[in-house]
């Protein structure tokens, strides 16, 4: 056995010097141990260091060599992603350890504001020391590594708001993944994909209101299009656009006057509409209220005079509209 032992001790010894690494032999005097390796199954009869002194390699009695890591260690990780970039002294992707092969050695670690995930931000947050949380937004810590350690890279996906409202009335419930009652505001994670869906018609105070389109962010959606796909990468608005219009129409200086066209009728009469609509009207050229004539002068529409005499009209109700013959 003590045969054994010796060759493993003298070829350990070969290796070491052929890697250039320093030889700690058995009866070496050590007065205060450095530090402690668990695990060994049988007497270390030589002990090497790697020339950066951060590496230990034992051979044992059992013809066994293994190595050891020797000084401390700083394991650098981030949450909930990894692959982040950290910079400063210990420069990696995330997560990776470093070795050093001095104790108490001061480390700057560095790290960036944003980070990416498929494509997904995330927010640094703060830095955390083996579990003991620093600043919050102090992108740069110093870690005096004194024995092995932690630092965790805190990030969080980053948030935006959506606005979500309805015009002329609130009050109405909004399905799909982003659901409420206009007027109200959710927050969506970076880069998700939410869906709106308004009612074709909703009922506020007892009356009803036709769905006309959406608003996105200013721009116009297509007309009677309820469902709208948003991508939230930024902070977005989303309104609703509803119409319920009142068609008023009269004829002066007396009522009882029957107009012709698409929404014709006797005057005085009302029509609400929950949609866009055009309107044509005919009124007679010339009529009599028992023996008096009254020719036609023009219609008005929300008080404008239109053309004399032009007996036919025609015009879009977008919004409450009052119309008048003459």
């Amino acid at each position: 056995m003590k045969g054994l032992a010796m060759k493993a001790a003298l070829a350990l010894m070969m290796f070491c010097f052929i890697l250039g690494m320093a030889v700690l032999r058995a009866e070496d005097v050590v007065t205060e141990p450095i530090r402690t390796f668990s695990g060994l199954g049988s007497t270390v009869m030589s002990v090497a260091f790697s020339p950066d002194g951060t590496k230990v390699l034992t051979g044992s009695d059992d013809m066994t060599a293994r190595v050891w890591l020797a000084g401390p260690e700083l394991s650098i990780r981030s949450t909930p992603i990894t692959g982040v970039s950290i910079g400063g002294d210990a420069p990696g992707l995330t997560d990776f350890s470093k070795i050093f092969s001095e104790a108490s050695q001061s480390v700057t670690l560095i790290a960036p504001s944003l980070a990416l995930d498929a494509a997904v931000r995330y927010d640094f947050i703060r830095w955390e020391i083996d579990g003991v949380q620093q600043p919050a937004g102090q992108l740069s810590v110093q870690v005096t590594v004194d024995r092995s350690m932690t630092a965790t890279a805190v990030y969080e996906i980053r948030k935006h708001a959506l606005a979500v409202s309805s015009q002329p009335v609130s009050g109405i419930s909004i399905a799909g993944s982003a659901t409420g009652i206009t007027n109200y505001r959710a927050t969506i994670n970076d880069q998700q994909t939410v869906e709106l869906c308004a009612p074709p018609v909703a009922s506020v105070g007892g009356l009803d209101y036709g769905f006309i389109r959406w608003v996105i962010d200013g721009q116009e959606q297509p007309q009677g299009q309820s469902v709208v796909p948003l991508m939230m990468d930024a902070d977005r608005t989303a309104i609703a656009v509803y119409l319920r219009a009142r068609l008023s129409v009269t004829s002066s200086p007396y009522s009882g006057i029957f107009l012709s066209g698409s929404h014709g009728d006797m005057t005085p009469y009302e029509r609400v509409f929950l949609a866009p609509q055009n309107i044509t009207f005919t009124a007679q050229l010339r009529l009599f209220s028992g023996l008096v004539p009254y020719n036609f002068a023009y219609w008005k529409i929300n008080g404008i005079a239109q053309q004399p005499r032009q007996t036919d009209i025609q015009f879009r109700v977008e919004a409450d509209t009052a119309v008048q013959a003459v």
